[in-house]
């Protein structure tokens, strides 16, 4: 790059950043002075400024009703205030959308906590909105709270939606007080957010969470209405329509007094101010009142100094005793604030003292000093801290603030902070400081009896305070320090924020004629500035006192707006005045066309929307109105009679072509049309009740609106002008609006691995648009990085990050593309430029060591010559993200052990693969470490969680990232969230000696895919070399983890629906079921009836295998924490329970003895476990019962025998299979991490000779090795032992069948042996166990005494009897071989979703036994024993059989299966209990027929005789008729009943009927029917044909290319040439064919003219013959 170049980047870099400092700068100053009310935009405002009268909001006029206790008038933090007396006070704020609104919100108030709430159901609603009476389904609600269960007080904030609920909190340290609390629903960031003081915590909630509903019911301010009544105070409520960030939320909060209050005396405010000898605490306390010498009244106060200090007390008129100190806890820290104006500083005074002269307090003033004295008992344990007091003081407010700090043990520490601790003072004992008051009274402006510091200061000397005294505050157990004092301080010099206050707005006339003029009249206070708009602007001229008019001619009815202004804000006021009769009409404000969420309709769909608003001030009757898609039926949709649409009401009206029959409103209320939104192009009117046109969107020449885009809606600006939203706001004001969008950055070489240097040109198809890139990982911008102007040089390994911006459009999202060259990463040096010498104070460790893989290697060049394969053994997965937020101050590597969102960055995540030919990734999603112990600063190569939400980009990651793992056919491919594990036990890295040598990376991996082996769900997971911001971190292992929406993608549900959690810490959901299992559990589970009973809440067969296999390899560090449980919460479901952090399996977790400790590994026994709250509690409680000890025995036969998936066989398969993947990749992890220890930084105490440099073919090889000959050959016999040592497995060896199950022809033979040779075998064929419960002999069971011959699909199972002893079972699944297919999907009609059905055929020749058969993956379904389904037929299943039946009247459904069809695609699995017989994967995506996403046609499956690949789309096609043919043979696609040359399938696909004749030309192209048909165009759509295209082949020779459908090899393509137009010629020898290629079902054909076009050829002809069968 030039240096011009780079200089003008620069320029352009420092300008913004001097410009941010600035903005930063003034930003400070709003809040921290003036910040309380500068956000506008709020849909309901509640100052609580009114002396008298019901509260107003400001934002629309309207009123707000005081009910019970609730008196306004009183001191709050920005003015004044809503008291609420905690008995019955409250507000009722109505149910106007401005307070119930159901898109994104944010509601926002101070509030000031009386008392904190105490007990189990002791709790004080804010803000309610959902109700009374049994428990709520829809509504917000905000409440403080007492969580007995940890002993904390919380704010929580609770969103429903229909039953569907969501919450988060935060704990309140110091619930007395002012706080400030704000939460914000924000769907178009799956978040719901609570922040109070400045402290932040979200919950994430599912992206079709996306609306709060609301029952019956008003909201209410201050409690429900009947009950949990608020008390205190409340100050500045509001409500925002949109989802405030914290930037905005920190110009509503204002500095706060000091929380933590436990008594508080403020002057003149009540109790206070009632003439009474009494000076009582605020906050309700009445064990410690000042009582005055005589009735005073208090002194209205103005200082502009301390403008919050309204009343004071006069003194020495004013002088008080106290009750004895004992009253206030004196055995525990305190601190005290008082604010005192002293008349002099001549005298001995006492300002206030506490309990005498042996233990005692005294604040006294000596002078000019003033001194805070404690003491316990007497002098001898007296300390003192003193400060003088400036000249100033006299005559002006003072605090004072001192603190009794009791440490414990006699230590104790005192401190005095004068005016905020501009002065302070402390003194500190070791021993004798117990208390800090003793039985005597306490005096205020005096003392009492006897005071503390009588030695200092002689009683005799002490004179009554002469001065004033405002506030005394006492902080029980309470330390406050000199930040606590200076913020109270702060507080106290805050200007009273108070917006101008609009007592009338109005006119004399409401309806007038066109030319008539108006009268516009107000009243105000304390407005600096006032204007009138639309005209005619500032009013301050005509304004006097407050008070003023004008006059206008409105041309138009219209509302007029005063905006009233001062230093703190805007007040706002309305009028409407209607011209000629003419009502403000109602608008459509806003449509989207191609909705992706989050709004969804009443059926839970994600449907066309439209906005409707009301402009005017009064409710407007939409009867007679209409709404239209199509010009020529102007009202095709009408609105149902006496359809309201309240005063500035957003209304939706989804457009659906909803059926006449279906519900309108829908569940949610909401109206649908009879027509949906054209995504492309289309037309939109509101239309009057007369047929005249409203409002349209659609402009000549064709009354089109412009292509729409998916989640981006259209509509109004604020201004009126029309155009793009790229955040949709349904229901409330229209956010940025844009003429167009900057279309995606591409890169002419694509990310991924590369030999040689690149040329990589970046392009924009947008006109005029700018490119900016980066390559440090910054996300680019206008004026950061640089401006792209020739092709970017890429030689070595880069991340380079680059969008497209455009004046007036929105940019392009940044696209990121990493570039690995090996070459460059086997480099890689220790100091990295860019990048910090130091990771959270430890030393950073960037190199690739040069001692295994550089040029002087310790390894004679073993691991340096295999190090560039190496690096490509795996995939890559390239984290990229702004430096600044990787490390440094603000870096999460600096903060590992940083939790919550302020810990989550935004990243660009990319996967690709060695073969260039897979398909990969990139997305943006927010990025946080993740682990336990893996944080720690001193390890260093953290984990990380990868999570994937709308305000990143897409919200979900929607790849199939496991597919090809082990067991990762039945994966999902939708993730809200993936780990990246990089290993920390057992790691190289760790800081453990002895684990290092044990290092193999996928213990975890393997235990998980074990229990994937053993048929429950598990997280998947896959190996990566993983790269930071371009620099090489390691092998990792993306994983799923067990949360929410993992049992979403396994369990049939959404993440709401399920109870998770992480080692009794709920994830989602609740721990109510869980404790209640647990409860259970402990009190005994011997019994049959409680055996029967614990099974409604756990799955024992889960919880059996669980164990099993964690006490298979011996876990160590498992059951106090390691583990995952969860259920859907539904009547029955179980919990069950799933890997997590294996690391420590085979291994060990404490240290070892000197020696190896091979041996220990080898014989752990974790069998006896047995952890409090934890699923080895469970265990331990069922084996007392002895059906669960059969249970046990049986899943151990079944897993450990037989090839079952703890056989060693098994085992080792699973285990080689991992290590086979990560072989090649152990190299460079060694290279990368393998040094780091011995020669970076070692762990605790250790030495650098404790380690070593570890590396593969030893360290890795050797453990390979005993793990390989001597762990797992061994480790199955030593398990079942320990088994039969706990009676979970029986000594009596069970039977065995001479072939274990499988695939058998009819009449197969089959044996079963007795090993032991003792006792009886008994045996059954229809699945039920020989045993039954209690120990007896099943009356179905049969006593073995010859061969089986196998004639039916089904399990045999069998055990021995000897001695009232039982084996365990044997069984194994024997099935007769099948041939069926999938043959039909229907898996997105196009009327209704419950027409979806799936066709399965039999296509052997023999009857099919389906007993065993099912439906296993997408959708599921079980058939019957018994079911036969004859040679060469069909059976249909469906997912609703009465619409089923409705749309096929002639067909019946065979089953109904559960779950649905995935629109966008899926897996589908046909299965017996051996094998899968038949799979597929579809999609809705090329080169997937296209016919069949939502237009009617379904996916027919081409020939079911063969075994071609279902996988493969060519070998689809659609339904020759829309809704297929279920249960039937498809007819052929070529099939023409009606004889006109073209096939039905194509008439019905682009006509649905067969009225079309093969020369007319529907779409007016000059083309007809069955041209278009030949050529592949669209017979609708003028501007889709295929034209044949003329070129010239090499230069020399004429071309011609055209198009033709696969399905046409019968008709006749014929390319003629020809020199004058009469005379054709054809064949190869005046015509040759230059190319074929197959394209989305069609071929693309090249052929040229033989004659090349010279001089001597003359003039050349080429055209195209087409002739049918």
């Amino acid at each position: 790059m030039d240096s011009q170049h780079l200089s003008e980047n620069f320029k352009r870099r420092i300008a913004l950043l001097l410009f941010s400092l600035f903005c930063f700068v003034l930003y400070q100053i709003h809040v921290g002075i003036l910040s309380g009310q500068t956000l506008s935009g709020a849909s309901a405002h509640f100052t609580f400024n009114e002396s008298s009268g019901d509260p107003e909001n400001l934002a629309d006029g309207s009123l707000a009703k005081i009910l019970g206790g609730a008196n306004q008038g009183v001191r709050g933090v920005m003015a004044k205030g809503l008291s609420l007396d905690g008995i019955d006070g409250h507000v009722n704020l109505g149910r106007s959308v401005s307070v119930r609104p159901t898109g994104a919100f944010t509601f926002t108030t101070h509030f000031y906590l009386r008392q904190s709430p105490s007990g189990n159901s002791n709790y004080y609603r804010i803000i309610d909105a959902t109700g009374e009476g049994g428990p709520p389904t829809s509504g917000y609600r905000l409440q403080i709270y007492h969580d007995a269960a940890i002993d904390k007080v919380r704010a929580m904030v609770i969103v429903m939606n229909e039953g569907t609920r969501f919450d988060t909190m935060i704990d309140l340290d110091d619930p007395v007080g002012w706080h400030f609390v704000a939460f914000a629903f924000d769907p178009g960031k799956d978040e719901l957010r609570l922040n109070i003081d400045g402290h932040e915590s979200i919950r994430d909630i599912p992206a079709d969470f996306n609306e709060v509903t609301y029952t019956d019911t008003d909201v209410i301010l201050g409690g429900t209405g009947t009950s949990h009544f608020f008390p205190g105070i409340l100050d500045d409520s509001r409500f925002y329509p949109k989802a405030l960030t914290i930037e905005e939320l920190g110009q509503l909060q204002i500095t706060l007094p000091v929380t933590g209050i436990t008594r508080e005396y403020l002057a003149g405010v009540m109790p206070d101010g009632d003439s009474d000898n009494q000076w009582e605490d605020v906050l309700g306390a009445t064990d410690f009142p000042f009582t005055l010498s005589t009735g005073q009244e208090v002194r209205p106060i103005e200082d502009a100094s301390f403008p919050r200090i309204e009343f004071a007390y006069e003194f020495p008129a004013a002088k008080a005793t106290a009750p004895s100190g004992l009253n206030l806890g004196s055995s525990n820290s305190a601190s005290f604030e008082i604010w005192f104006k002293p008349e002099d500083l001549n005298d001995n005074h006492i300002l206030f003292e506490l309990g005498g002269q042996g233990s005692g307090s005294t604040l006294a003033m000596q002078g000019d000093q003033l001194h805070w004295i404690t003491q316990t008992g007497n002098n001898s344990n007296r300390m003192k801290a003193s400060v003088t007091l400036p000249i100033e003081s006299v005559g002006a407010w003072n605090q004072a603030v001192v603190v009794n700090h009791i440490k414990g043990d006699g230590r104790g520490e005192i401190s005095l902070f004068l005016n905020g601790g501009v002065i302070d003072d402390m003194d500190s004992r070791d021993t004798g400081f117990t208390n800090w008051a003793g039985g005597n009274g306490s005096g205020l402006g005096r003392f009492s009896s006897n005071y503390a510091g009588n030695n200092d200061i002689t009683t005799a000397s002490i004179k009554d305070f002469n001065g004033q005294i405002s506030i005394w505050r006492f902080y029980s157990g309470k330390v406050l320090t000199k930040s606590d004092a200076s913020q109270s301080y702060e507080y106290l010099q805050s200007p009273l924020l108070v917006l101008p206050e609009i007592e009338t707005f109005a006119s004399d006339k409401a309806n007038v004629p066109l030319g008539d003029s108006v009268s516009l009249f107000w009243s105000i206070k304390g407005a600096e500035q006032l204007e009138v708009s639309p005209i005619p602007g500032n009013v301050n001229s005509t304004t006097t006192a407050g008070e003023g008019s004008t006059e206008i001619i409105p041309s138009q009815s219209a509302i007029y707006t005063l905006n009233a202004f001062n230093e703190y804000g805007k007040s706002t006021a309305r009028v409407e005045i209607i011209v000629d009769d003419k009502r403000l009409e109602p608008r459509i404000t806003e449509f989207l066309a191609i909705n992706d969420g989050p709004l969804l309709d009443g059926d839970g769909k994600e449907s066309d929307w439209i906005e409707l608003y009301n402009p005017s001030l009064s409710d407007t009757d939409l009867t007679g109105w209409a709404l239209t898609d199509d010009i020529a039926d102007i009202t095709k949709w009408k609105f149902p009679d006496r359809t309201i649409i309240a005063a500035g009401e957003y209304r939706i009206v989804f457009a659906t072509a909803r059926p006449l029959e279906a519900a309108n409103p829908d569940a949610a209320d909401y109206l649908h049309t009879n027509f949906k939104l054209d995504g492309d192009k289309g037309f939109l009117a509101l239309v009057r009740p007369d047929g005249s046109i409203a409002q349209q969107f659609g402009s000549e020449p064709n009354n089109e609106y412009p292509k729409q885009f998916k989640s981006v809606s259209f509509g109004l600006s604020e201004s009126g002008s029309i155009g793009y939203h790229p955040i949709p706001t349904p229901s409330a004001r229209n956010g940025i609006q844009v003429i167009g969008f900057v279309k995606d950055t591409k890169f002419s070489t694509s990310r991924g691995f590369h030999d040689q240097p690149v040329t990589v040109e970046i392009t924009s198809s947008t006109e005029g648009a700018e490119i900016w890139y980066t390559l440090d990982g910054s996300p680019p911008s206008i004026g950061m990085g640089y401006l792209y102007s020739v092709p970017i040089e890429i030689s070595k390994t880069t991340i380079l990050r680059a969008a497209a911006y455009k004046l007036g459009f929105s940019p392009s999202n940044i696209d990121t593309q990493t570039y690995v060259f090996v070459d460059d990463v086997v480099k890689q040096p220790a100091n990295p430029v860019g990048f910090p010498a130091e990771w959270a104070g430890n030393p950073a460790d960037y190199e690739m060591d040069p001692e295994v893989i550089g040029e002087t290697d310790l390894f004679n060049g073993t691991y340096r010559e295999s190090i560039k394969d190496d690096l490509k053994s795996l995939p890559v997965m390239s984290v990229v993200m702004a430096p600044e937020d990787l490390f440094g101050n603000s870096g999460i590597y600096d903060h590992p052990q940083g939790e919550g969102t302020i810990w989550e960055k935004p990243a660009s995540i990319e996967l690709f693969y060695p073969d260039s030919q897979k398909t990969d990734l990139q997305i943006d999603c927010g990025i946080r470490i993740y682990g336990g112990s893996s944080r720690s600063p001193n390890f260093p190569k953290h984990g990380f969680r990868l999570c994937f939400r709308k305000k990143y980009g897409a919200g979900k990651l929607k790849f199939p990232l496991f597919v090809d793992q082990p067991f990762g056919a039945d994966a999902t491919d939708e993730f809200d969230e993936i780990i990246l594990r990089g290993g920390f036990n057992n790691s190289w890295a760790h800081w453990h000696w002895h684990q290092n040598p044990r290092a193999q990376y996928i213990r975890d991996q393997f235990v998980r895919d074990s229990q994937l082996a053993m048929g429950w769900p598990s997280p998947h997971g896959m190996f990566v070399h993983l790269y930071l911001n371009g620099l090489y971190w390691g092998l990792y292992n993306p994983s799923e983890r067990p949360t929410e929406s993992f049992m979403a993608s396994y369990y049939d549900g959404e993440p709401e629906q399920f109870d998770t959690q992480n080692v009794n810490e709920a994830k989602s959901g609740d721990l109510q079921t869980w404790n209640t299992m647990m409860a259970l559990a402990n009190s005994g589970l011997g019994t049959a009836e409680a055996y029967g009973e614990i099974q409604k809440y756990l799955d024992v067969d889960n919880l059996i295998d669980y164990m099993m296999l964690n006490f298979y390899v011996g876990n160590d560090d498992w059951d106090g924490h390691n583990w995952y449980a969860g259920r859907k919460r539904a009547v029955g479901a179980g919990y069950q329970f799933f890997s997590w952090d294996a690391e420590l399996c085979i291994s060990r977790h404490a240290n070892p003895p000197p020696q190896p400790d091979f041996d220990i590994i080898l014989n752990r026994d974790r069998t006896g476990l047995n952890s409090n709250n934890k699923p080895s509690r469970l265990y331990s409680k069922l084996r007392d019962n002895l059906e669960f000890r059969v249970r046990f025995g049986d899943r151990v036969h079944q897993h450990f025998f037989n090839g079952g998936v703890l056989s060693t066989e098994k085992v080792l398969q699973r285990w080689i299979a991992r290590r086979d993947q990560v072989w090649s990749a152990i190299v460079a992890e060694s290279a990368r991490w393998g040094d780091f220890r011995r020669d970076v930084l070692q762990g605790g105490n250790n030495t650098p000779n404790q380690y070593d440099l570890f590396h593969r073919d030893k360290h890795y090889v050797d453990h390979q090795h005993w793990l390989l000959q001597t762990y797992f050959p061994q480790r199955g016999a030593i398990v079942l032992n320990q088994f039969r040592n706990r009676q979970l497995y029986p000594n009596l060896s069970a039977p065995e069948f001479s072939m274990h199950g499988g695939s058998v022809e009819s009449g197969f033979i089959l044996s079963i042996s007795n090993p032991d040779d003792q006792g009886q075998i008994y045996y059954t064929e229809d699945g039920t166990d020989p045993r039954i419960v209690g120990g007896g002999v099943s009356p179905t069971a049969r006593l073995y005494s010859a061969p089986l011959a196998i004639t039916q699909s089904g399990l045999r199972k069998s055990r021995i009897l000897h001695n009232d002893e039982w084996s365990a079972l044997n069984e194994a699944w024997f099935g007769l071989k099948l041939d069926l297919r999938i043959t039909e999907i229907n898996f997105h009609p196009a009327e209704s979703p419950d027409h979806e059905f799936i066709e399965i055929t039999n296509a052997g020749n023999e009857a099919a036994d389906l007993t065993g058969v099912a439906l296993t993956d997408g959708i599921q379904y079980t058939f019957a024993d018994g079911t036969v389904l004859d040679a060469g037929k069909s059976l249909v299943l469906v997912v609703n059989e009465t619409a089923f039946n409705a749309k096929y009247p002639n067909m019946s459904a065979d089953g109904i299966y559960s779950g649905r069809l995935r629109n966008e695609g899926e897996r589908i699995a046909l299965s017996s209990p051996l094998t899968e017989l038949f799979t597929v994967t579809y999609n809705n995506k090329k080169p997937w027929p296209a016919a069949t996403e939502g237009k009617g046609f379904t996916l027919v499956l081409k020939d079911t005789g063969n075994d071609s690949d279902p996988d493969d789309p060519l070998n689809w096609r659609v339904s020759t008729k829309p809704g297929g043919s279920p249960g039937e043979n498809d007819p052929d696609p070529m099939q023409d009943t009606d004889a006109d040359t073209l096939p039905d399938s194509w008439e019905f696909l682009h006509f649905n009927n067969l009225e079309h004749s093969a020369d007319s030309d529907p779409d007016h192209d000059g083309y007809v029917n069955l041209i278009e048909f030949a050529l592949g165009s669209n017979p609708r759509k003028a501007t889709s044909i295929n034209h044949p295209a003329v070129g010239l082949h090499q230069g020399t020779h004429l071309s011609l290319t055209f198009r033709r459908p696969i399905n046409l090899k019968d008709w006749d393509y014929r390319v003629e040439v020809s020199s004058d137009l009469n005379s054709w010629n054809a064949g190869p020898d005046y015509i040759q064919l230059i190319s074929t290629t197959e394209n989305d079902g069609e071929e693309i054909i090249v052929y040229r003219d033989s004659t090349p076009i010279s001089a001597s050829s003359g003039k050349r002809f080429i055209r195209l013959v087409i002739e049918s069968p």
